[in-house]
């Protein structure tokens, strides 16, 4: 049987970079959502913590994500060796808060959007697909990574849209953390990024 499957991506900018257009593609060819501007990072705030001991910091590890998350870690990470970047590490953390919004998005019909503007300070790649099959790992981190074609690492600019790829890239990013959830035959995944990435006038790498 033939596979049928059409995808969407969207991505959250921290900032655009250069030279991007807003075109947006054929829902039969990986697309983007338009840049949002930059979450401001909330204050922290102090907490009182026990004298012996300081506050655990959160857990982050290697390709700890399972099912059917299992391998989106190494994946990223195949595409930032390719330019020389270090691997990110998977975070609990943001596995958490992008499976929330995920969850969030299935409620609603398994739509494709951001979270508000200014109330996330993490960077955001999402993707979605409608089709007689789910999505794999590779194929959502590949939709993104194929982005590269469009990318000129001279000029630091983009024809079209490239700044997925540009986020998994980023140079200082270094965690992530990823949900996905469905709506019968539709899937909509999320993955955070932490710090963000495509700060406006830099390089990713």
């Amino acid at each position: 049987m033939t596979r049928s499957r059409i995808t969407i991506s969207a991505l959250l900018f921290a900032a655009a970079l250069p030279a991007c257009s807003s075109a947006t593609p054929p829902r039969t060819t990986p697309a983007t959502a338009a840049a949002r501007p930059p979450a401001s990072r909330p204050t922290a705030r102090h907490t009182p913590i026990a004298r012996s001991r300081p506050a655990p910091a959160p857990k982050a590890t290697p390709g700890a994500e399972t099912g059917t998350l299992a391998g989106l870690t190494a994946a990223h990470n195949e595409v930032r060796a390719s330019v020389r970047v270090a691997p990110l590490v998977w975070s609990d953390k943001l596995g958490a808060h992008a499976q929330a919004w995920a969850d969030h998005l299935a409620s609603r019909g398994c739509d494709l959007a951001h979270r508000p503007p200014g109330s996330d300070p993490y960077g955001e790649n999402l993707f979605w697909s409608a089709g007689t099959t789910g999505s794999t790992v590779r194929e959502v981190v590949g939709s993104w990574a194929a982005e590269k074609t469009g990318y000129n690492h001279a000029k630091n600019s983009c024809s079209g849209v490239c700044g997925h790829y540009t986020q998994i890239v980023w140079r200082a990013t270094t965690a992530v953390g990823c949900g996905m959830a469905s709506c019968g035959t539709t899937q909509v995944w999320v993955c955070n990024y932490d710090p963000p990435g495509n700060m406006m006038g830099r390089s990713p790498y």
